[in-house]
């Protein structure tokens, strides 16, 4: 928002100093205000102040953008996991925690986009699930829906290939708290969907601004159920 701010204020004061340049009186033997010898001066002096405020905006867009995308580096370098960069503006990050591998994925806010994390676990649960609030769409499509007896989680729609898995699943209360924050039903922290994968643990975000205490407490929980769901198997 600052910096659109800017965009909108510089041809303003670009203007304004085009104006001073032509109309403010000067001493002779410089050429009289309003004059045509003031002109050619201005439109100079004004085109470089141009090209310079163009070229700083740009340079303050571009250092946003990229300081938007490394805001999970003190959660995630802590945890141990090394990064780069990704699509333009975004990090990756991987690495190992408590013993599993670990994937991290984040895109920034692009315009109309909301921003998009993908956290992705390794863990061996050799089924497939998709859980949200709604019915996740991104995978598991075709599997039939859970019924869920736990009034805890009752809100949640459960997708799974093995409905005796999901069951002893839930039959954890401390499985069932970690889903519950994973996947809060008012939303607090963004749009979110949870895909058991036979290889790993998918969790899809979309935060409504990126809390440090969020991802942490995101990243734990994923790594809990990780291990619940080998036990399971």
């Amino acid at each position: 928002m600052r910096i659109l701010l800017w965009f909108l204020i510089v041809p303003v004061l670009l203007l304004a100093c085009a104006l001073a340049m032509i109309w403010m009186p000067l001493p002779r033997p410089l050429p009289p205000a309003g004059s045509h010898e003031r002109n050619l001066p201005a439109a100079i002096i004004t085109g470089v102040l141009g090209i310079a405020a163009v070229a700083g905006l740009v340079v303050m867009a571009v250092s946003s953008f990229v300081q938007a995308g490394r805001v999970l580096d003190p959660v995630l370098l802590s945890a141990g996991l090394s990064s780069r960069g990704y699509m333009l503006f975004g990090q990756q990050y991987h690495g190992s925690v408590r013993g599993r591998q670990v994937d991290v994925y984040y895109v920034p806010n692009r315009s109309i986009w909301s921003p998009l994390l993908n956290i992705y676990v390794r863990a061996d649960t050799g089924t497939r699930a998709a859980i949200g609030t709604g019915k996740p769409l991104l995978d598991c499509r075709d599997c039939p829906l859970v019924a869920v007896g736990e009034p805890d989680v009752g809100y949640l729609q459960i997708y799974a290939e093995d409905e005796a898995w999901v069951g002893r699943l839930l039959a954890e209360p401390a499985n069932r708290a970690a889903l519950s924050r994973l996947l809060d039903r008012q939303g607090a922290g963004g749009f979110r969907e949870l895909y058991v994968q036979p290889e790993r643990l998918w969790l899809r975000w979309r935060p409504q601004g990126v809390s440090e205490s969020h991802v942490r407490q995101g990243l734990d929980d994923l790594l809990s159920l990780a291990e619940a769901c080998e036990s399971q198997r």
